[in-house]
Parts: C-alpha cells; sequence; structure tokens
C-alpha cells in the first residue's frame, strides 16, 4: 500500500465503530451496522461509476499518483467486466502532494459535464499528470477545459467540501494509505487482485 505522506489528522472515532473495525477475517473488515458506512454510501456528491440502483456498491479512495491504484483499477474493471448490477462510488483522497490535488480537483470539475467516468478512468492510466495532460485528457473525454476552469472557480467551495469530506472518511475507517475499498460492508486496503474483488462481490449479493 502506498504510505500516507501528509500529516494526519485527529479524529475523535466513537468506541462503536472501533469495535466495527476490530471485527475482521481473511477477506477484510466488517463495517456492518456501521452508520459512518451508510454515510459514506449516502454521499451525494461522490460521482458514480454505472447505476445509482446496483445491487452492489464498491466505495473507492484512491489516488491518481498511486502505482498500486492504477493497477488495482484495472483489476477492479476486470473482475466487474459486464456486469451492470455494480457500481463504484468513487471518493477522491489526493494524499500524495499538489499534482494529486490538482488531479483531483479538476476530475471532480467534470462531473458537470457528464464526463467524469471517461477522465476517472483515463488519469489512472497516466503516469504524468501535468496541466498539458489534465488539459488532454478532458478534451479527449468530450468536454471543455474552459468550462473545468469555470468549475473549479465557481465551485472552489463545494470542491474542497468533498474532498475535505472524503479525507475525514478515509481516517474515521482507519486507512493508511490508498487504495482503500468497501466492498458491500467489506473494507479492504491496499493490492487487492480481480479474484479477491469477484470473490468479495459474490458474497455480498450471497449476504442480501
Amino acid at each position: 500500500m502506498r504510505a500516507l505522506h501528509t500529516p494526519v489528522l485527529a479524529i475523535s472515532v466513537g468506541v462503536a465503530l472501533m469495535l466495527w473495525m476490530q471485527r475482521s477475517d481473511d477477506q477484510g473488515r466488517s463495517l456492518e451496522g456501521s452508520p459512518l458506512l451508510a454515510q459514506i454510501r449516502d454521499d451525494e456528491h461522490a460521482p458514480r461509476l454505472g447505476r445509482n440502483d446496483a445491487q452492489v456498491t464498491i466505495v473507492v479512495y484512491t489516488d491518481y499518483q498511486c502505482p498500486i491504484c492504477r493497477a488495482a483499477s484495472r483489476d477492479l474493471e476486470a473482475a466487474i467486466g459486464r456486469d451492470r448490477d455494480v457500481t463504484i462510488l468513487v471518493k477522491e483522497w489526493p494524499i500524495l502532494g499538489p499534482v494529486s490535488l490538482r488531479a483531483a480537483r479538476v476530475a471532480l470539475a467534470t462531473a458537470d459535464q457528464g464526463i467524469y467516468p471517461a477522465v476517472h478512468r483515463a488519469l489512472l492510466k497516466r503516469a504524468v499528470l501535468d496541466e498539458k495532460t489534465l488539459r488532454d485528457v478532458v478534451r479527449a473525454s468530450g468536454g471543455s477545459w474552459e468550462t473545468v476552469e469555470a468549475t473549479l472557480k465557481n465551485d472552489e467551495l463545494g470542491i474542497n467540501a468533498s474532498l475535505a469530506r472524503n479525507a475525514r472518511e478515509a481516517f474515521a475507517l482507519g486507512l493508511q494509505g490508498t487504495p482503500g475499498y468497501i466492498v458491500g460492508d467489506t473494507l479492504v486496503q491496499g493490492q487487492t487482485t480481480k479474484r479477491r474483488f469477484r470473490q468479495l462481490i459474490q458474497r455480498t449479493r450471497n449476504h442480501q
């Protein structure tokens, strides 16, 4: 797992949540019944890759500069394949410095143009995330860079609030870095394989 390079904020976590976090098995840590999990899933500002009414929701905490995130994203996409009953809820968590933060802001600023899924997937494939790359990705995804710049200015408070909320959630979950995943009600951290994703998806279906 890519280590967290920014200072960890002090967050008060209730005793009940700490007990939930201690419940674990070989597939991850159970968050069943956690009020935090419900709050995370109900975040209407977090972009989704897939249907809102999908049977299985996978929450992803990610950073575009994290190489493990890039590798795991390929396995996740392969595990889902053409299954339209699985949706990904993306939590932008740019912890690896200003370049990561800029990329996350730009990605979130494309949501109103309806191109976030394409931009998100494209950025996860780029090793270099300079300004030219960001512009090229937005335009190649069918968006307007000028509109992105306007959104970054006009919705700065909203974007900042989303990023801050994602960070608070990640710290409350006990994530030590990116990537982090919640599949159904199971939290897993770090490198995750296609096979494991499929197991977690099936287990979530079996428990519903």
